[in-house]
């Protein structure tokens, strides 16, 4: 997942200049794993430490670097029951809106 990750920060700031790309690159990262230290901590602890580490990871990575997204699914398995995220709040004041994977396909509701 680590590969993915660096590739897709880089991705989502080439075209900057070096030292804004640093500091875009720093500021994903520690949005991504704040978020994924949040969901980790909320979880119902249902599922190893492992599983609930590895898939709050993997859907910050998804809410905060959208150029992860087709690396992550592929290397996932997709869930019988594709589960809700909460959409990040890029929308007005007002607005929200979830997301949910359906095998190969991402549905948006609520916006």
């Amino acid at each position: 997942m680590g590969s993915v990750v660096a590739n897709a920060l880089e991705t989502e700031v080439a075209g900057l200049p070096r030292e804004d790309g640093d500091v875009e690159r720093a500021r994903r990262f520690v949005l991504m794993a704040a978020s994924a230290i949040r969901e980790a901590a909320s979880s119902p602890g249902v599922d190893s430490p492992e599983n609930i580490a590895r898939r709050a990871l993997s859907n910050a990575t998804i809410r905060h670097l959208p150029a992860a997204a087709g690396a992550l699914a592929a290397m996932t398995p997709i869930a019988d029951e594709a589960q809700p995220i909460p959409a990040p709040n890029l929308m007005p004041s007002g607005h929200s809106g979830t997301w949910a994977r359906h095998g190969r396909h991402i549905v948006v509701e609520g916006l």
